[in-house]
């Protein structure tokens, strides 16, 4: 439920950049001296596909998702905006860049690589035809120049929208792969798990203690320093941690507080 409502709110802002990348050129008219019949007429025509998706947008991205292949098409609105606009210098530049975000939205990397050629072809086309020269040079030069900054906009949104959403897709599947392999994160349904469950919590074996290991470690927990056990018994201080070394790592303690707390929870028997 979760995931579904993110896809559906990042449907919704990739139509709303989409709406504002019309806004945007509508309001650049004045500044670069458009406003001729056939440029109105098609900023109208922008913003009546623009309103109507936002408008029903959650029937659109129904059908997106029944046909996901539908998704190539929103390049192609803001191209023909580009080429009746006169190409490289169309104030609809950057709505092509926006149309890739669209299938992205959906978790298909393929489509939105695809979606980014087509608007990138589409545009070096448009400033194509709106040139005088239409030599292979100059349609090389475009493609290459024009195209790669809309190439380079539209794989980056794709790949940065894309990897969210495929990553939320899949987190299921993961963490459901992580629960079938993984005792502790998955419930003990059957006895055997439980079991080893119980094996993983319980303590590592430890080696029982030699005679002289645990005479030394009994005086320690009596109170008795290193140095007073080594008189106590008649042996070298360097004896006395040899043996309370030996403890320590029979019963994986990590210091002597600890080894003798061993020794009193199991009332000496280390």
């Amino acid at each position: 439920m979760m995931l579904e409502r993110l896809v559906d709110r990042m449907f919704l802002r990739a139509l709303q950049c989409m709406a504002v990348g019309v806004l945007f050129g509508i309001a650049f008219f004045p500044v670069r001296g458009r406003g001729s019949p056939v440029e109105l007429a098609t900023a109208a025509a922008l913003l009546v596909l623009a309103s109507s998706a936002l408008a029903r947008r959650r029937d659109l991205l129904e059908l997106l998702r029944a046909h996901p292949a539908a998704t190539l098409l929103f390049p192609l609105p803001a191209i023909a905006a580009v080429t009746l606009d006169g190409g490289v210098d169309s104030v609809w530049t950057p709505l092509v860049a926006t149309t890739v975000s669209v299938p992205a939205t959906l978790g298909l990397p393929w489509l939105s690589l695809a979606c980014a050629l087509i608007a990138a072809t589409g545009q070096a086309g448009a400033a194509w035809v709106n040139q005088g020269d239409r030599s292979s040079d100059r349609l090389v030069e475009i493609s290459v120049v024009g195209g790669t900054g809309t190439v380079g906009a539209g794989v980056a949104i794709a790949l940065a929208v894309v990897t969210l959403v495929v990553f939320l897709h899949r987190r299921p599947q993961v963490l459901s792969q992580l629960r079938a392999n993984d005792v502790l994160l998955g419930p003990p349904r059957r006895r055997r798990d439980r079991g080893s469950v119980q094996r993983l919590l319980e303590p590592a074996p430890r080696t029982p203690l030699s005679p002289a290991e645990l005479q030394v470690v009994t005086l320690l927990a009596a109170g008795r320093a290193p140095k007073e056990i080594a008189a106590d018994l008649y042996l070298a201080l360097s004896t006395v941690r040899s043996h309370l070394k030996a403890a320590k790592r029979k019963t994986h303690a990590r210091t002597l507080p600890e080894l003798v707390g061993l020794f009193v929870l199991e009332d000496g028997r280390l």
